[in-house]
């Protein structure tokens, strides 16, 4: 099974502009590059927000090892709180959307494979289980994870990778 489906083509479940209503509803979705209105979302309780920017600042060799770092511990958590057969929502802001299987196939390890990438570099990337209880929200211009959800949480306590050492807010 190939790990990305465009979410427009998915036949039987939410559409790309029913996943996107629900998430804004949900969360409340406010999008700006303004500080005073960051987070852009209500923050669920459990999450964690991770200060990502030292990623931006250390030099490009640095940001690659960072990023490949972050894909590969986000993929094996996800795979820690979710059964073989079980998909992701995808969102990326003003682009289109994706169901992601992690257990699909592709080369993780390869940041081009990753349709939408889990380092916010540039837009707003939402990755949302089914049932929205858990999932992570990168925001490109605060420069952070909000990772949220118990098992998620706990995931990520386990495969903590190396971008994750500040935190920059905590509704535990």
């Amino acid at each position: 099974m190939r790990a990305w489906k465009s979410l427009d083509k998915e036949i039987g479940g939410l559409s790309h502009k029913d996943v996107w209503e629900s998430f804004n509803e949900m969360f409340e979705f406010n999008p700006s590059i303004y500080s005073e209105d960051w987070p852009s979302i209500i923050e669920p309780k459990p999450s964690i927000t991770y200060d990502i920017s030292t990623a931006y600042y250390n030099g490009n060799e640095n940001y690659l090892v960072l990023e490949k770092d972050l894909s590969v511990k986000t993929l094996v958590a996800f795979r820690e709180c979710l059964f073989r057969e079980d998909k992701l929502y995808v969102l990326n802001w003003e682009h289109p959307s994706y169901l992601f299987y992690p257990y699909g196939s592709f080369d993780f390890t390869n940041s081009e494979e990753w349709l939408i990438p889990v380092f916010p570099n540039g837009d707003y990337y939402i990755f949302l289980a089914e049932d929205f209880s858990f999932g992570l929200f990168g925001h490109p211009w605060e420069q952070s994870i909000c990772v949220f959800g118990t098992k998620l949480i706990s995931a990520f306590e386990k495969y903590k990778p190396l971008l994750f050492t500040s935190i920059l807010r905590s509704n535990l």
